[in-house]
């Protein structure tokens, strides 16, 4: 029906963020656990076709065509999202590129990225955790764009390598909970 198409229509967009930068993946892997969370009492009885049916064949197509246009762009196999974490997390040759302290995003890029929307997001994301019953469930979609920023800010402060743009694509979200 409607919701597997447009959950495969998705799968889709967030492959092919991938395919275009596996960073991506980041940011998708939370959406698409928030996601299954959100709807598990419907998928309890479908996770498995849902799998089968959905992500395997959507993620393998993908994975062909990435690996079909690296070969094509690079004459030979590479497997970028493979040598993207070789080089920039095992091998640290991104920290040629400069370093910062692990808590940088929270403390520094994000407050300037923010600027005067930080107080609006702050209470923003206190609102939506707060209330009961009908007020919380209400307020789940913006405790989920919430904890995605959050997520999303962790995850990059793993890496030495920090830069402002890479926290870019949460600005949405974040102005999303400032709003609520």
């Amino acid at each position: 029906g409607a919701p597997r198409r447009d959950r495969r229509i998705a799968l889709g967009f967030a492959a092919a963020a991938v395919i275009a930068r596996p960073s991506a993946a980041i940011f998708w892997l939370f959406l698409g656990g928030a996601h299954l969370a959100s709807c598990r009492p419907f998928l309890q009885a479908g996770l498995r076709d849902l799998c089968i049916g959905d992500v395997l064949p959507i993620g393998l197509a993908s994975l062909a065509l990435m690996v079909a246009i690296d070969w094509l762009g690079y004459g030979e196999f590479t497997f970028v999202p493979f040598n993207f974490v070789r080089l920039n997390l095992l091998e640290g040759v991104s920290s040629e590129y400069g370093t910062h302290r692990w808590w940088w995003y929270f403390g520094e890029c994000f407050p300037t990225v923010l600027s005067g929307w930080l107080p609006l997001f702050l209470v923003g994301a206190a609102r939506s955790l707060r209330g009961g019953g009908a007020i919380r469930a209400a307020r789940r979609p913006v405790a989920t764009l919430a904890a995605f920023v959050c997520w999303g800010l962790a995850v990059m402060s793993l890496s030495a390598h920090k830069e402002l743009r890479f926290a870019l694509p949460l600005l949405p979200a974040a102005h999303v909970v400032a709003a609520a």
